[in-house]
């Protein structure tokens, strides 16, 4: 007897495996889109060269032009449809032939798509699969419902596990917490292809201020920095990384909103009269696994 899939990413290469088997054709995938990208989550490709990851424009995508034009699930040959044969998504692949069923959260809002190319057109045939494909879509839909409450579960129970993860003089994460924080958002992030932010700052002079000051004067504007980035940064968690160093992780938050919060933590030192917050860099994340490497760099990572 097989086992349950655990979890949204299994059931996903549970369902491609099987229909490679069945419906075999050059590229199945799992994707996720925020309307503005097409990310990969799941692939079992046999030509294409598309990894688990990698990130397309959705505005180019065929999977695109098939919710927003209602165009059919299944088309043999794409050339007889016209707004596949013309998507921009063909100058980038060969394709002949196109399925795509969508994921929809519970609220019915589009997580992503069940979808398939192939390099030839096929024949009529394909189009009599298509009750399996939507049941097998509806089945994964199921499953991702589950998993998107659990996540949300998740995050609330990640907060409790951290409470005791603080720096004490700064209230918020110490190192151990941040690492801790880090992994687990990848592992999220991974699983279900949402975008994953990471910001950190410097405090500027802060040596000087100890030096001419005293550690007691140091240690206001770190607490003082601190309160200031957790009101920027409200829904996030935030750390200590260093002497000087804060943290700031950033679930589902894409770049757009990445850089207007990190404006806000650079610039919230203008408060205390002095600037005491410099902003390293910022860059887009394509596969979480870069902020694994961030995170051990204390460095800034979108």
């Amino acid at each position: 007897m097989s086992e349950p899939y655990v979890d949204f990413a299994a059931a996903s290469r549970g369902v491609l495996e099987y229909l490679q088997r069945h419906v075999p054709l050059g590229l199945w995938m799992v994707t996720r889109t925020d309307g503005q990208q097409w990310v990969v989550l799941s692939a079992d490709d046999r030509g294409y060269g598309v990894k688990v990851g990698d990130v397309l424009p959705y505005a180019e995508s065929l999977c695109a032009q098939r919710i927003e034009s209602n165009g059919p699930s299944i088309a043999p040959d794409v050339e007889l449809v016209p707004v596949y044969r013309d998507a921009p998504a063909r100058r980038r692949a060969p394709i002949g032939a196109y399925v795509s069923f969508p994921l929809e959260r519970d609220d019915g809002t589009l997580f992503g798509t069940l979808c398939a190319i192939h390099p030839q057109p096929r024949d009529s045939a394909l189009l009599r699969e298509e009750d399996l494909i939507g049941l097998l879509a509806r089945q994964l839909a199921t499953v991702l419902h589950f998993d998107l409450a659990r996540s949300d579960a998740w995050q609330l129970a990640l907060r409790h596990e951290t409470a005791a993860m603080t720096d004490a003089l700064c209230e918020v994460l110490n190192r151990r917490g941040w690492d801790h924080v880090c992994a687990r958002e990848e592992e999220r992030a991974r699983a279900l292809g949402t975008p994953l932010s990471v910001i950190a700052v410097d405090l500027d002079g802060l040596k000087r201020i100890n030096d001419a000051q005293g550690h007691a004067a140091g240690d206001a504007i770190l607490r003082r920095a601190s309160q200031r980035l957790g009101d920027a940064a409200a829904h996030a968690h935030v750390a200590r990384i260093g002497g000087d160093e804060f943290g700031i992780v950033l679930a589902d938050c894409a770049l757009a909103e990445a850089q207007q919060l990190a404006t806000l933590a650079s610039g919230a030192g203008d408060r205390f009269g002095r600037r005491f917050g410099r902003l390293r860099r910022t860059q887009t994340l394509a596969r979480p696994h870069r902020c694994l490497a961030a995170r051990r760099r204390a460095d800034v990572y979108q």
